[in-house]
């Protein structure tokens, strides 16, 4: 543990030399000498004022910041530990332990918060500034959680509405929910064709109630790992047929809207489908599909 304080130590000091030699930045590195008082007037002497005990430490700074602290044991004063002026007195300030003169005062000096605060500044800075990354990643993380679970909450709701696991038909089915809403609006149409496409594929008696509600339950999709998971475990055959289906439902009321085009671009994306395959569908009926992120693409 020593050696590793030692360790980081020696960086932070060496780290502006460093940026000075790569850089020709002049760096500000300087060595200043404090007096504590630690026993004020404690000590009398045959003539004159009594002697303070002080607490002599150095303080290593870089930009005036202190980045090392080094005790230099006790040293006597006669001006309570105010000035600059001390001297060393070995024997004397052992005859003052001895007698009595100092009880309560430990043999070894040892340093206050506030000099560890003063000494140490530049690790303290660098701890605030670890400190305040973490709780930015971590807040950062859960306003990233909190919109994920809230879809998943809701992908769980409409399994159970739906009363389908979450397999193949249950996302062919989830896709053309989605794509009714990609406009924002799901029109009598879509749900009606919703409708009877899932009881054909989940052989289970859908009411437009049911099929209303899911669309109105669906999540909000950002991004394209959110169009990805339409596709998780299907096979490139069943893949295209999701994408024919969410096609199909967006066609129902016979028009496309350009949110509905940008849908369409990131579910044949999240897919892994190629887009001109959607541009010969639709380049007939409806015009160019756009690209994720872009302006509309004319189909070739």
């Amino acid at each position: 543990m020593r050696f590793i304080v030692w360790f980081l130590a020696g960086l932070v000091l060496a780290l502006p030399s460093m940026a000075e030699a790569a850089r020709g930045i002049p760096v500000v590195r300087g060595t200043e000498a404090h007096l504590s008082p630690v026993a004020i007037d404690a000590i009398p002497v045959d003539a004159g004022k009594p002697l303070s005990l002080c607490h002599l430490y150095e303080v290593d700074t870089i930009y005036y910041l202190g980045a090392w602290m080094t005790s230099n044991g006790y040293v006597l004063s006669e001006d309570q530990c105010q000035g600059t002026r001390y001297f060393n007195d070995p024997a004397l300030i052992s005859s003052a332990f001895s007698s009595g003169l100092l009880d309560g005062v430990p043999e070894t000096p040892a340093f206050t918060i506030r000099q560890y605060a003063e000494g140490y500044t530049i690790w303290g800075i660098g701890a605030l500034l670890m400190l305040i990354v973490l709780l930015k990643k971590i807040l950062s993380g859960s306003s990233r959680a909190a919109p994920a679970a809230r879809g998943s909450r809701r992908m769980q709701e409409r399994m159970e509405v739906l009363g389908l696991p979450d397999n193949a038909v249950f996302r062919f089915i989830d896709a053309m929910l989605h794509a009714a809403k990609a406009d924002g609006t799901a029109q009598p149409e879509e749900v009606d064709y919703i409708r009877r496409k899932a009881i054909e594929i989940a052989q289970l008696d859908y009411s437009d109630e049911h099929i209303a509600w899911a669309i109105d339950h669906t999540d909000k999709l950002k991004g394209p790992r959110d169009f990805e998971r339409f596709g998780r475990g299907l096979s490139p055959e069943q893949a295209r047929m999701v994408l024919r289906a969410a096609l199909a439902v967006i066609a129902a009321d016979g028009t496309m809207t350009r949110k509905e085009r940008r849908f369409v671009a990131q579910l044949t994306a999240g897919l892994r489908l190629d887009l001109e395959e959607v541009h010969r569908i639709l380049d007939a009926h409806h015009g160019p599909v756009e690209q994720p992120g872009t302006t509309a693409v004319a189909a070739e």
